[in-house]
């Protein structure tokens, strides 16, 4: 216990003693990709008569659209989903 004490004792009152950036060391977490039909399943169940979210696009629009589109989106989301915030605005 006692080299507890000093260590932090040390620590604690060194002159150099300047906030340092905690960095996280430890396993990343693993996200499964989704799979294909998930998303289309998801985007069936869209709700209609929503208002438009912050890109101005509708959910009919991606809920309409052909599977072409429906392909695109899986896409984007496979490469990007796996992003804890949005890279445009910084939101969660």
């Amino acid at each position: 216990m006692d080299i507890w004490k000093q260590y932090f004792y040390a620590a604690l009152n060194s002159e150099d003693n300047v906030e340092k950036e905690v960095v996280y060391q430890g396993p990343k977490e693993q996200i499964e990709p989704p799979v294909k039909d998930e998303v289309w399943e998801i985007i069936r169940r869209f709700k209609n008569n929503k208002s438009l979210g912050e890109n101005s696009i509708s959910a009919e629009f991606i809920k309409y659209g052909d599977k072409k589109l429906w392909e695109e989106m899986y896409i984007l989301i496979k490469k990007y989903g796996h992003q804890k915030k949005c890279q445009r605005t910084g939101k969660l």
